[in-house]
C-alpha cells in the first residue's frame, strides 16, 4: 500500500475527482504552481473534502491550470470525535482563529450563532465575503493538519434557530456560572457526537441559558478561570478529542483502501 503522508495535498471541488484526468485551477493551482512550484512528474494527493482521496501525477503545468492523472483512489474515514461547535459570533477576526484551530483539533462542524450580546451585525454583502474567507480558512487548516474530510460550515443563524439538532448527541453549553464541571458531565461511554455551545464576549443572557437548557443542553464550566470566547470552545474541544477522539493516538500513515 502506498504511503501518502508526505505528498502535497490539495482540496478540489466535490465531483471533480470522478474521472481519471483532472484539471486543477483556482487557489489549489496557485498553491501548486506559485507556492510549491511543482512540475510535471511530481506526485500529489487530491481530495474532494468528503472523503475521496486520490494519488495523482502532474502531467502538465500551464499558465492558469495544471493537469494531473489519477493513479489510485480510496475513501478516507474520520477518526476524530464528531463535534459540532456552535459559536456565538465574536467581534473582529476572532472567529477566523476558532475555525483554523478548531479544524486542526478535529471539529467536524461549525455553526456561527447570533446571540443577544453578539457584537457583529453584518450586512449581507459583508457576510458573503466573510463566509468565503471562513471557507478558505477551513480548507487551508484541513490541508495543513492533513485532514481528508473538510469540516462543514453552517449558515449564520439566530440562537433560537441554531439549537435544535440531532437528539442522540451529547449537548453542552459552556457557562461560567454553571455548577457542573465539564469532566463531571462526560459519560464513560463515547457519545455518538457532541454539540458544544459557546457564548460571545459578554456571555449568554440568562434567558438564553434557560432556552439552551430547555433544548437539552447541560451547562458546564471549565474551571476557576474565565476563558475568552475564542479560547473556551477550543479548550473544550481538545479535552473531548483526548477523552473520546484521536488526540491520544500515534500518527498513522494514510494508506490506500481496497
Amino acid at each position: 500500500m502506498p504511503v501518502m503522508v508526505e505528498l502535497p495535498r490539495f482540496f478540489l471541488a466535490p465531483g471533480s475527482l470522478d474521472g481519471d484526468d483532472i484539471c486543477i485551477t483556482g487557489e489549489p493551482f496557485h498553491h501548486l504552481a506559485q507556492v510549491l512550484r511543482l512540475q510535471a512528474g511530481d506526485r500529489v494527493l487530491l481530495l474532494d473534502g468528503a472523503g475521496i482521496c486520490c494519488q495523482a501525477c502532474i502531467t502538465a503545468v500551464a499558465r492558469h491550470s495544471a493537469a494531473a492523472r489519477i493513479q489510485s483512489r480510496w475513501c478516507a474515514r474520520e477518526t476524530a470525535l464528531s463535534v459540532l461547535l456552535l459559536q456565538a459570533l465574536p467581534k473582529g477576526e476572532k472567529f477566523d482563529l476558532v475555525l483554523q484551530k478548531g479544524t486542526e483539533l478535529g471539529i467536524d462542524s461549525f455553526q456561527p450563532v447570533l446571540s443577544e450580546r453578539s457584537i457583529p451585525r453584518l450586512t449581507p454583502e459583508r457576510l458573503r465575503k466573510r463566509v468565503g474567507r471562513w471557507s478558505r480558512i477551513i480548507s487551508e487548516a484541513a490541508r495543513q493538519s492533513r485532514r481528508s474530510i473538510l469540516p462543514e460550515l453552517g449558515p449564520l443563524q439566530p440562537l433560537t434557530e441554531a439549537l435544535p439538532g440531532p437528539a442522540d448527541r451529547l449537548r453542552l453549553v459552556l457557562w461560567e456560572m454553571a455548577e457542573t464541571a465539564l469532566a463531571e458531565a462526560l459519560p464513560e461511554q463515547c457519545p455518538s457526537g457532541i454539540s458544544l455551545l459557546v457564548g460571545p464576549e459578554g456571555g449568554f443572557a440568562p434567558a438564553e441559558i434557560t432556552f439552551a437548557q430547555q433544548a437539552g443542553y447541560q451547562a458546564v464550566h471549565l474551571g476557576p478561570r474565565i476563558l475568552r470566547t475564542e479560547t473556551a470552545g477550543l479548550a473544550a474541544a481538545a479535552i473531548l478529542q483526548y477523552r473520546y477522539g484521536d488526540l491520544d493516538r500515534a500518527p498513522q500513515p494514510s494508506e490506500e483502501t481496497p
